[in-house]
């Protein structure tokens, strides 16, 4: 582990009124951490986005047509870590698509950060 994941940043506190301490990332000190070098906690934060449809074909090409705008906003490929499909049989929209997407591509850190570069 290294001394930035273990240095305490913050205080938070829950809704029931608890309080803890959390590292630069949000995680709680008292979280297990994994042991030895072959494990670790990433410090990136990743936000899902979904698509909902009546059939996997209209929810795929939802994610796809999302995707190729997204990237031609930010200037590059969006890094998404997961695809996850879910059924809900006795839902309108029985379909739904999520991208496990990285955050700052989301939040637009990369897109400033490559324009500032250039």
């Amino acid at each position: 582990m290294t001394e930035a994941l273990a240095t305490p940043q913050t205080t938070t506190t829950g809704g029931n009124g608890r309080r803890w301490k959390t590292d630069r990332f949000g995680l709680d000190l008292d979280l297990p951490r994994p042991p030895g070098e072959h494990g670790r906690i990433q410090g990136m934060p990743y936000r899902p986005v979904q698509f909902d449809a009546d059939d996997l074909p209209t929810a795929l090409r939802r994610a796809a047509s999302w995707l190729q705008e997204t990237e031609l906003w930010l200037g590059e490929a969006v890094d998404v870590i997961a695809v996850r499909l879910d059924f809900f049989e006795d839902e309108p929209q029985s379909y739904a698509v999520k991208l496990l997407c990285a955050e700052d591509d989301l939040d637009g850190l990369t897109k400033a950060t490559s324009a500032v570069a250039e």
